[in-house]
């Protein structure tokens, strides 16, 4: 017998009401404790199959269940468990092919190459698929591309972490894709025009925060408003600081870039990959990804320009 009462149960044990049985007497003096708490007394009785009973009148009862309901609520994500990541493998290799590829099509860039590999919101909504992934690889102007190769490094060393360098390109390129094509869609009728990586550059912070807010649900739930909020709050000020600009930024390609990221990053680690893909070989993902790139312009070639 435990409790706050020195003798037996009450006119015998038909007046208790059994609570919770368990396995561990330290997980029911744990429940007792929050029973002890109301100035209650509880009994804890040995019962079959080596569990034990824990007791209170049968008065208390329905107090008792709330208050142990109520804790469970409050400690099921007590002590909050630590996100830690592995150190990985950022691979600066594929930083590198990253940047080199967006240098040498700038510089091989001619009016030909544009027409055929620019984001053009009809043809893409006339079938012209692979616009959406070329036109991420083409830039105006050498202030366009520096900004794009280092957003789009930073934000895939961060993504890395969560992903692997290979997965983590290959969700920016099909992010940013999405992005691209519902860009095109939004502007269909419009005859909207653009290039550059940009996109997929917010679509790399968008999956940054959407894999960081789906993670943080896992380890504590929704009660923790503040940690939860703080990706999205930081991606979308700093989609607000950088992702507007002057009259010949694509702020809406910007805005659908990070959604889609969002939604990408979300599902990723709603469903778990996020834990999975870094097991999984890098290289052959971040070979997709330029397998996928070059498709894309494969296609473009063929298709002749727009």
């Amino acid at each position: 017998m435990i409790g706050l009462d020195a003798g037996g149960p009450p006119d015998g044990r038909e007046n208790l009401c059994e609570i919770g049985r368990y396995r561990r007497v330290s997980r029911a003096n744990e429940h007792g404790l929050v029973i002890l708490s109301m100035g209650i007394s509880y009994w804890l009785m040995p019962l079959e199959e080596g569990e034990y009973g824990l007791f209170v009148e049968a008065r208390q009862e329905e107090a008792v269940r709330e208050q142990l309901s109520k804790y469970e609520r409050e400690s099921r994500y007590w002590p909050p468990a630590q996100d830690i990541l592995p150190k990985g493998d950022h691979s600066l290799y594929s930083l590198a092919v990253y940047g080199l590829l967006l240098i040498a099509l700038y510089v091989i860039s001619t009016p030909d190459l544009l027409a055929r590999g620019r984001l053009s919101a009809e043809l893409v909504m006339n079938g012209e698929w692979w616009r959406v992934f070329t036109a991420l690889t083409l830039h105006a102007d050498w202030g366009h591309l520096v900004g794009n190769v280092a957003g789009g490094c930073l934000f895939a060393v961060l993504l890395s972490r969560y992903l692997g360098y290979g997965m983590a390109w290959l969700a920016i390129l099909l992010a940013g894709g999405a992005g691209n094509l519902v860009n095109a869609w939004f502007y269909s009728t419009q005859g909207h025009l653009a290039i550059g990586a940009s996109t997929a550059v917010f679509a790399a912070l968008g999956l940054l925060g959407g894999v960081r807010l789906l993670r943080q649900y896992r380890l504590t739930g929704w009660r923790w408003p503040r940690q939860l909020s703080a990706p999205l709050i930081a991606g979308a000020v700093l989609l607000a600081f950088l992702g507007t600009g002057d009259e010949r930024t694509d702020v809406m390609g910007h805005l659908w870039g990070f959604a889609a990221g969002v939604v990408l990053g979300g599902l990723v680690a709603w469903r778990g990959w996020d834990e999975v893909s870094r097991r999984w070989p890098q290289f052959p993902a971040a070979v997709t990804t330029l397998l996928l790139i070059g498709l894309a312009w494969l296609a473009a070639h063929v298709s002749g320009p727009g």
